[in-house]
């Protein structure tokens, strides 16, 4: 994603992951696709239901999109480790989306993989 004009940012600290999917570049019906790393958050509401609560999962899927198979490693490796240490991670993304027939909002980081790192790994230092 290039940004031609940046007039807003949706600044997203996400404080728990629920799963971390790198991908490797890969070609699908001849469109090349670049490596990412995927991750998901998610929150647990309740609603009320009836004579009784019954919990809704809101779940968001952050995609970082990233110039190599490694560089993609390298951010789920970052992931991991900041969620071992329970830190908070630090996504720069555009609106969530649910796209039709999903039940996941999607985001896609507007820093891309070597961007995202340095961001995340600032934050990492300060915290130690």
């Amino acid at each position: 994603m290039n940004v031609i004009k940046h007039g807003f940012s949706i600044k997203t600290e996400v404080l728990e992951i629920s799963s971390i999917k790198p991908g490797g570049t890969t070609n699908y019906q001849g469109t090349d696709y670049p490596a990412s790393t995927k991750f998901r958050t998610l929150n647990m509401l309740e609603e009320p239901f009836e004579d009784s609560i019954r919990e809704v999962e809101e779940i968001v899927e952050y995609q970082i999109v990233c110039a190599s198979n490694q560089e993609a490693a390298d951010v789920s490796n970052l992931l991991r480790n900041l969620r071992s240490k329970k830190l908070p991670v630090f996504v720069n993304s555009n609106i969530p989306k649910m796209y039709q027939g999903s039940q996941i909002y999607a985001a896609k980081s507007i820093d891309l993989g070597k961007e995202f790192l340095e961001l995340n790994r600032t934050h990492e230092k300060k915290a130690s």
